[in-house]
């Protein structure tokens, strides 16, 4: 399926560097967020 998305239309290096980077702060993101501790107020 993401196949067939990329060969529907040229896309430019930078704009999938771009996008891959997006990516990967969302993906980091994702993990901080799952791995946090909070912490209470004492």
């Amino acid at each position: 399926v993401q196949e067939v998305r990329e060969r529907q239309a040229f896309v430019k290096p930078t704009e999938k560097r771009k996008k891959m980077k997006a990516a990967a702060k969302q993906r980091t993101k994702r993990e901080r967020a799952k791995n946090k501790l909070h912490k209470k107020r004492l």
